[in-house]
């Protein structure tokens, strides 16, 4: 997919800022971690973790050619530590900040989507009350959107829809009954601006997952875990509703569960370094953290490679944390 081709490229514009600590990688870096988002607003923490990435590298590449040297780091240096990192802030915002002053423009609001409420609500916080009331096996009923079963109960989004109703009273009753699921979980517009629908959304989605934060936590914590082994929690626990070949879903989650095992025991054992695993790693998280607790496969895509990359890439004979020039004089006076 268009997605898994940008994270890719931005893995290998990764390897190359770290190698060579150029501003100029830095730069396309942030530009094409801001046009994936775009592409897919899954990857928004994405950057955290790369710049967090890029800030301890250079840190470290610092301290270490000060050591070899026995010299202090000078202010100057210490400026030079962070510019990777804020080349990469600035290029990074570019896309997403002109995408959002757009949106300002035509609909007066600064935001990535109209849809983000949507999500939040009506999937990630209706997930974790499912879990809550102890009711994982009907969330394809609770959560469908096929036709045939709009007329079944849909009590976790009933309950929002009456929540953000009470947020728009001074609405008519025309445009306060288009605020249902079954307009707004589809992503089709209602009566009212539709930036505004998403902001309350937003505020109830997240009073919803905070009102309860040891089920929300530990719900984020299983679904990570189910995400990248799917479909093993179909063989496991099968919802209702849903007709499941428990033999077949068995097999291939065994076979991503062993991909993540794998993955993480050469992590663990120090047969992969940090340094070449962490961007399949911190990446993955980031990926996961953006998606869950929805159950979706097709999210889990774009983890495939890293994790299998992390699973069977040779170790490589010399590793280096180092960033830039600087990295040659230290391995060499190490030698």
């Amino acid at each position: 997919t268009l997605f898994v081709t940008a994270i890719l490229l931005i893995w290998m514009v990764w390897r190359r800022t770290l190698s060579t600590g150029q501003a100029r990688w830095a730069a396309l870096l942030g530009l094409l971690t801001g046009l994936t988002i775009l592409i897919r607003p899954a990857a928004v923490f994405v950057p955290v973790v790369l710049l967090g990435g890029l800030l301890v590298a250079k840190w470290r590449a610092r301290k270490s050619e000060s050591s070899a040297t026995g010299t202090s780091a000078s202010w100057l240096a210490a400026c030079k530590t962070g510019l990777p990192g804020a080349v990469f802030a600035v290029a990074c915002f570019a896309p997403v900040g002109g995408w959002m002053l757009r949106n300002h423009h035509v609909a007066g609001h600064f935001a990535l989507s109209d849809q983000a409420g949507v999500v939040l609500a009506y999937f990630k916080s209706a997930e974790v009350e499912l879990w809550r009331q102890g009711r994982v096996a009907d969330r394809y009923l609770e959560t469908s959107l096929h036709p045939s079963r709009y007329d079944e109960p849909h009590t976790v989004w009933d309950d929002i829809d009456r929540e953000l109703r009470e947020k728009f009273p001074s609405h008519t009753p025309a445009q306060r009954a288009s605020l249902s699921w079954r307009t707004l979980a589809q992503g089709n517009r209602s009566q009212l601006n539709s930036f505004e629908v998403s902001s309350a959304l937003n505020e109830i989605g997240i009073s919803r997952l905070a009102a309860h934060p040891f089920s929300t936590a530990l719900c984020y914590l299983v679904r990570c875990g189910s995400m990248l082994t799917f479909p093993l929690n179909l063989a496991i626990h099968p919802p209702i509703g849903v007709e499941t070949n428990r033999f077949v879903a068995a097999g291939m989650g065994w076979l991503y569960l062993i991909l993540c095992v794998v993955a993480l025991a050469r992590l663990i054992r120090g047969r992969m370094s940090l340094v070449h695993a962490y961007f399949p790693l911190a990446v993955t998280i980031a990926l996961l953290l953006a998606t869950t607790p929805q159950l979706d496969p097709r999210f889990r895509v774009p983890m495939i490679p890293l994790l299998v990359v992390m699973a069977m890439l040779p170790r490589p004979a010399q590793q280096t944390d180092f960033v830039g020039p600087q990295a040659d004089l230290v391995q060499g006076q190490r030698a």
